[in-house]
């Protein structure tokens, strides 16, 4: 993904927007927000927050458990067995968690923008902020 750094202050020469964050999928002026199929008015935006979801490891562990039931049960079948541990432990250790960037408005919450990567979701929400204190 290529990203451009913040750019606080630089007025876009086509407008009179003032660009704050110019991501792959993400656009932050002082008049919009640009995610991947929504457009949001930074003057409907009242504050903004973030939130990490924890990773679900539900589906990995579930399958290690279900390797260990194989391999006890069917002395056959632990080869198989072994790897469906290995594969449930891989599964468990790499589960990422969700950032999302929430946007407060006068009618309530709105999850705007999702990442498994908390670095552009503090670049995000850290030019959002810039953008509505600008705005004034």
């Amino acid at each position: 993904m290529d990203v451009d750094p913040i750019v606080s202050g630089r007025t876009s020469s086509s407008n009179s927007e003032t660009v704050f964050l110019n991501l792959d999928n993400v656009k932050v002026t002082n008049a919009r927000f640009v995610v991947p199929g929504q457009t949001f008015a930074m003057s409907g935006i009242t504050s903004i927050g973030h939130r990490e979801k924890g990773s679900s490891r539900t589906g990995g562990i579930a399958l290690a458990l279900l390797a260990a039931v194989v391999a006890l049960a069917w002395p056959a079948l632990r080869p198989l067995a072994a790897l469906m541990f290995v594969a449930g432990i891989i599964w468990t250790v790499r589960a990422r968690g969700r950032y999302d960037v929430i946007l407060h408005t006068a009618a309530g919450e709105v999850p705007a923008f999702s990442s498994s990567d908390s670095a552009i979701v503090q670049q995000v929400v850290a030019a959002l902020n810039e953008a509505i204190i600008f705005r004034g």
